[in-house]
């Protein structure tokens, strides 16, 4: 199965505007001190130019698979997208070892895991580039690494993640509701996984000699980070843009998914 030349085109397209976005929101969170994960960040603008790549090779300078030099380029990619398959597991594990069970904040990283860990196998199959690019010629000679079934798979949740997500917009915090909280005068820590995926203002609580504060994530969800040690208080400023970061989420998955079914 071949999708049409001209639709890989704007999924690259939309790829390289949603790296560029997520590479902006690293430089945001530097210089404007507003919380947002930068490992997903990250990932992201890696995935949208590795897919973008993969979907139209002829509008990037790098080496396509079937290019001289583009297997060490694949080679490279897949790497890359293993130490985040393995870093994303990280995050998981150690979420989920102090309760014995995958908290908020552990499953919210498991997508991400699905995610990296379908590059990983996207560019194993990458041999066949005339069914991402729709080029219609003849795909590259040689073995290749084509499992129909676990694409299928892959796909369906892409399915299931992009309308989860996008059900679950609604619900994340409004950035221009967000205020913190007045410090509160208790000994007790303040639970950095509270989670903040409800509607209406969101607010960060700092609890006296507490070593950490709880600040809203970019998927709408709280995590914490070090207290000033002058003030002895640190309220970051509101979180970039949790809807839009979803929204990220919602675009990976969806030319995600487009890319697995049309190599069945």
């Amino acid at each position: 199965m071949a999708g049409p030349a001209w639709l890989a085109d704007s999924f690259a397209a939309l790829m390289l505007l949603t790296a560029l976005y997520c590479a902006a929101r690293l430089v945001l969170t530097r210089t404007q001190r507003r919380p947002t994960e930068r490992d997903v960040d990250g990932v992201h603008v890696l995935m949208g130019v590795a897919m973008a790549g993969m979907l139209a090779p002829r509008a990037l300078p790098l080496p396509g698979p079937a290019q001289p030099g583009g297997a060490i380029w694949t080679s490279t990619w897949g790497l890359v997208f293993g130490v985040a398959t393995v870093w994303f597991a990280g995050r998981i594990a150690l979420s989920y070892r102090p309760t014995g069970r995958l908290r908020p904040v552990g499953s919210h990283h498991l997508p991400h895991l699905i995610m990296s860990g379908t590059m990983v196998y996207m560019l194993a199959t990458a041999a066949r580039p005339a069914q991402l690019s729709g080029a219609g010629v003849a795909a590259a000679s040689g073995p290749t690494v084509h499992f129909p079934l676990l694409a299928l798979i892959l796909a369906q949740f892409m399915v299931g993640y992009v309308m989860w997500t996008a059900d679950q917009l609604p619900a994340l915090a409004r950035v221009h509701g967000w205020r913190p909280a007045p410090a509160a005068a208790t000994p007790d820590p303040v639970p950095a996984a509270a989670s903040y995926a409800t509607a209406g203002p969101a607010s960060a609580t700092l609890a006296a000699g507490s070593p950490a504060i709880a600040t809203l994530a970019a998927d709408g969800r709280a995590s914490a980070v070090p207290r000033s040690a002058s003030s002895g208080q640190t309220v970051l400023g509101a979180p970039l843009s949790p809807r839009l970061a979803a929204c990220c989420n919602i675009v990976m998955g969806l030319v995600m998914g487009y890319m697995l079914i049309i190599s069945l």
